[in-house]
């Protein structure tokens, strides 16, 4: 979520709660429980806010921060944005799964933000599941959280940064 106004931190905060208050009880009353009998979760850090969710009760939230959200002084920067597509309990079609982000893009998520976990489509091809399961993650306060083969991928850089680090301090005494 991105701050429009820099007022003091406590005026920030204060809206930040009132602004998660009026989420939380859209989150609660206005979407029907059809549309995502398990609930959802909402957790954040600061201005940083994590929303977990079904597919459906989601993108309510997120049309609802889109309209509501400037009223607190907050818009989403869609660009920032990672949309972790968890696994449903039947494997979606292709038709479903073009739908899904047909609407995720029509609410301004980039497509390259939009990471589909290898299970929502098992019987993908090889390539197609390898790719997911390196992409399927978040960074969250510095730690990497996915699946197993995105968190390596995430870890090697930082871990070839500090051996290089580690390499050059040895040599001076």
């Amino acid at each position: 979520i991105g701050r429009r106004s820099r007022a003091s931190s406590t005026q920030y905060r204060t809206k930040l709660c009132e602004f998660l208050c009026s989420l939380c009880r859209y989150y609660k009353y206005h979407v029907p429980d059809y549309m995502a009998p398990k609930g959802g979760l909402i957790c954040g850090y600061i201005d940083d806010l994590y929303w977990a969710a079904t597919f459906f009760k989601m993108v309510k939230v997120i049309e609802f921060v889109i309209e509501r959200g400037p009223a607190f002084g907050y818009t989403l920067n869609m660009k920032k944005c990672t949309y972790l597509m968890a696994p449903t309990v039947n494997a979606l079609t292709d038709e479903e799964l073009d739908q899904r982000l047909a609407v995720l893009t029509a609410l301004g998520l980039p497509l390259e933000n939009i990471k589909i976990h290898p299970d929502c489509q098992p019987e993908s091809p090889p390539e197609v599941l390898a790719k997911r399961r390196v992409e399927w993650g978040f960074k969250i306060l510095g730690a990497f959280v996915g699946t197993d083969e995105y968190v390596l991928a995430s870890l090697r850089p930082k871990m070839e940064g500090l051996r290089n680090l580690s390499q050059t301090l040895l040599r001076y005494p």
